[in-house]
C-alpha cells in the first residue's frame, strides 16, 4: 500500500526537509531515520507549510509513521503544534486510528484533553466518531474524559452510538460513561435515540440491555 505524499512546502526550503519529505513519501523508516540524523545541524523540525500549517510531526502523525514520529519528538519537535484546523499531533493520530503513534505521543507528554479549535473535539471524541476502537481503548486506559462535550454538545458515547460502533459503545459503558446523557444542542438527544434514528440495531440493543431509558423524549424546551 503506497504512502500519501507530503505536500511541498511553499516557502523557501529548509536544508534537510527535502530528504525528510522523500523518506516520508516512500514510507521507508530507515531512510527517514538517516535523513533526519544526517541533517541534525540544519533541519528545522517545526518548519510549517503555508497551506495548512503542517509540520513534519503533524504529517507523520496523520500518516501513522511511528518511527518518524519518534525521531522528530526526540529532536524536539513541538508536540502540541496545531495545524490550520487547530488539530494537534495527538488528535491527528487518533483520528487516523494510529494506536502506536498515539501511545508514543502520550508517553512523551502530549495533552490527552487537547481540543480542536473549531469543533472542540478531543482525541477520544474523534476516535469514537471514527470507530477507532484500538485508540479508544488506549485513551480510556490513560484516563481520557469520557464525558467531554464538543461544540455540538455530543459526548464520546453519543458519537459512538450515532456511528453504530458497538464495541466502542461497550468500552465506554464499561468505563462508566453516562448512558442517559442528554446531548445534541437544545434537543436533549440520548445515545439510544442517536443509535435508533441512524438505524443501528445492534448498538440500540446494547444500550437497552445496559439500562438506557427507552421512554426518553427529545426535550424541546431545554
Amino acid at each position: 500500500m503506497s504512502t500519501p505524499a507530503i505536500p511541498v512546502i511553499a516557502t523557501a526550503p529548509t536544508p534537510g526537509f527535502t530528504s525528510l519529505r522523500r523518506a516520508h513519501s516512500e514510507g521507508d523508516d530507515l531512510d527517514i531515520t538517516r535523513a533526519t540524523a544526517s541533517q541534525r545541524a540544519a533541519f528545522n523540525v517545526d518548519k510549517a507549510t503555508e497551506s495548512n500549517n503542517d509540520t513534519p510531526l503533524t504529517l507523520a502523525c496523520s500518516n501513522g509513521h511511528a518511527q518518524m514520529v519518534d525521531v522528530l519528538v526526540c529532536r524536539g519537535a513541538n508536540i502540541e503544534h496545531r495545524d490550520k484546523k487547530g488539530f494537534t499531533p495527538l488528535i491527528l493520530a487518533a483520528t487516523g486510528g494510529h494506536r502506536d503513534v498515539v501511545e508514543l505521543l502520550l508517553n512523551n507528554g502530549a495533552q490527552i484533553e487537547a481540543q480542536s479549535e473549531r469543533t472542540k473535539d478531543t482525541a477520544l471524541s474523534l476516535a469514537c466518531s471514527g470507530g477507532r476502537k484500538d485508540v479508544v481503548e488506549l485513551l480510556l486506559s490513560r484516563g481520557a474524559n469520557k464525558e467531554h462535550r464538543n461544540v455540538s454538545d455530543y459526548t464520546p458515547l453519543s458519537l459512538a452510538a450515532s456511528g453504530g460502533y458497538v464495541e466502542i459503545v461497550n468500552m465506554l459503558l464499561n468505563a462508566g460513561a453516562e448512558i442517559n446523557s442528554r446531548t445534541g444542542s437544545k434537543l436533549g438527544i440520548s445515545p439510544l435515540m442517536l443509535a435508533a434514528m441512524n438505524g443501528h440495531k445492534e448498538a440500540t440493543r446494547v444500550l437497552l440491555e445496559q439500562g438506557s431509558d427507552i421512554n426518553a423524549q427529545i426535550e424541546t424546551n431545554r
